[in-house]
């Protein structure tokens, strides 16, 4: 699963959207979040867009098989696939 819409790049106080602003493509490690007690914000993060992941999945040769979206409101939170080796 991936995390794919939940770092301090999104913007999620509005239940009916979320915007994604321009930090969704850095890389690097960072303990901004929009949760000050969570996760993010005491131990960090690396965030890894959608594109590396699933670009990471088919250079170790994995075909994909199934992809899973899930979130409440109908905006997804997370992202799952099921890859399978051939």
């Amino acid at each position: 699963m991936h995390p794919c819409f939940v770092g301090a790049f999104a913007d999620r106080s509005d239940a009916s959207r979320t915007v994604i602003d321009s930090r969704y493509t850095d890389r690097s490690h960072t303990f901004d979040s929009w949760n000050t007690t969570g996760v993010r914000a005491r131990l960090g993060a690396w965030h890894v867009p959608l594109s590396d992941l699933l670009n990471g999945a088919a250079a170790a040769g994995l075909h994909i098989e199934r992809t899973a979206e899930a979130g409440p409101d109908g905006v997804p939170d997370l992202f799952g696939f099921l890859g399978v080796k051939a």
